[in-house]
């Protein structure tokens, strides 16, 4: 602390013992001329920095940049079409892009639940009409579409309500214990729904040749059976991924991992129907009846 003292010439603190204030001519002009040289690098700089700003930063549209005249190509308004030619779009290609609207959307939904995880629940539970749901983690496959179309605003629980309600002979009801309509639970059963998919949307080829693969599109809804059994056991959607083999894969409700899924093709077990929905045949069930 002494040879300190010493070499500052006072004590660590006081204004009057400053060493900033003590320093000899020779130090003050070494100080003076690093700030000198300091302050120059720094305006060089701030005075590129604006230059390269004003040449390069500026638009073309600035009349502040001035690089030389600038040559601009007038390019001519393209000409009105003809009427004939700007015809609004024919019935059947407003209707085609609205079914692929709604293919997107389906789609879209099903893939908000992927990797969800969702233990199966087929057992009843009372909803509320409409839109009731199960606990979001909680469910089955039918679950699942019911979720997906509900993001494309159809509600499959108010669709099968009102089918069957109106149409009960087309409906398995000796399946079921009760024949009354139940809006808890008539929309989450499978067979219910492959029945309202058979009324209610379009039927396509259900095959699995390469010629017929190349039909199933993203958004459509695909049914699985088993065995001889009248009705199908497992619904999913399709995707818009394809196996190496060009197999368009499913979304669905992986049972035995208790979670929504886009691994398996269509095709790892037997097809039952292949469907795409129509919304112009869905707002035909909710119209008023004659």
């Amino acid at each position: 602390m002494s040879w300190f003292y010493r070499r500052s010439r006072g004590p660590l603190v006081g204004p009057a013992h400053s060493t900033l204030l003590r320093r000899s001519p020779r130090t003050r002009r070494r100080f003076g001329g690093m700030f000198q040289g300091r302050m120059g690098l720094l305006l060089a700089a701030l005075g590129i920095g604006m230059y390269w700003y004003w040449v390069f930063g500026l638009s073309d549209d600035n009349p502040l940049r001035r690089r030389g005249p600038q040559v601009r190509s007038e390019q001519a308004a393209p000409a009105p079409a003809p009427a004939e030619e700007s015809a609004h779009l024919s019935d059947a290609e407003e209707e085609k892009d609205e079914i692929d609207l709604l293919r997107e959307r389906i789609l879209a939904g099903a893939m908000a639940q992927l990797h969800r995880r969702m233990q199966w629940n087929a057992s009843y539970v009372p909803l509320a009409y409409p839109g009731g749901d199960l606990p979001i983690d909680q469910g089955t496959g039918v679950d699942m579409l019911i979720r997906a179309l509900r993001h494309a605003r159809i509600d499959l629980q108010v669709l099968i309500h009102i089918d069957r309600v109106r149409h009960p002979e087309h409906y398995p009801l000796h399946l079921f214990g009760n024949p009354r309509p139940d809006t808890s639970i008539d929309h989450r059963r499978i067979e219910n729904v492959w029945a309202f998919f058979n009324r209610h949307a379009k039927r396509l080829d259900s095959g699995v040749s390469e010629r017929a693969l190349k039909n199933y599109l993203p958004g459509d809804i695909v049914f699985w059976g088993e065995g001889r059994m009248e009705h199908p056991v497992h619904v999913g959607i399709v995707s818009a991924l394809r196996n190496d083999r060009g197999v368009p894969r499913a979304v669905e409700l992986w049972r035995q991992e208790e979670r929504v899924s886009v691994f398996n093709p269509i095709t790892y077990r037997p097809l039952m129907g292949h469907f795409r929905l129509d919304p112009e045949r869905l707002r035909a069930v909710r119209a008023p009846r004659q």
